[in-house]
């Protein structure tokens, strides 16, 4: 992106062709929900699938917005060690391997 100079509290706009491929890409995929529910309504979608498609889009949507909100505007976005610890905990499942080999073999799960 070429550098435009710019006078004081002015931002830098992106060249037009920038602006219209983020256009383009932000309104296109509603668009095309629109069309699939138009074209399959009674058939393969139901009111419950709206209900559903909503609170799976804007539930997390929302929780998304405010946690960006919250850390850029106010820097008031700490985790716990709960939360910076949970990838760890998750990936220590044990599987039917590693159980297998944990598990001291007895004469009666031998015969078995």
């Amino acid at each position: 992106m070429p550098h435009v100079p710019t006078t004081e509290g002015e931002l830098d706009h992106p060249p037009t062709a920038h602006r219209v491929i983020t256009l383009i890409a932000v309104v296109l995929p509603p668009l095309g929900i629109l069309a699939v529910i138009g074209t399959l309504w009674g058939v393969a979608v139901k009111p419950i699938d709206l209900v559903l498609f909503a609170l799976f889009y804007v539930v997390p949507g929302l929780g998304i917005t405010v946690g960006f909100h919250r850390y850029f505007t106010q820097r008031s976005f700490e985790t716990g060690l709960s939360a910076s610890g949970s990838p760890t905990i998750a990936n220590t499942t044990p599987t039917p391997t590693s159980r297998a080999t944990r598990t001291p073999r007895t004469s009666a799960a031998v015969s078995a």
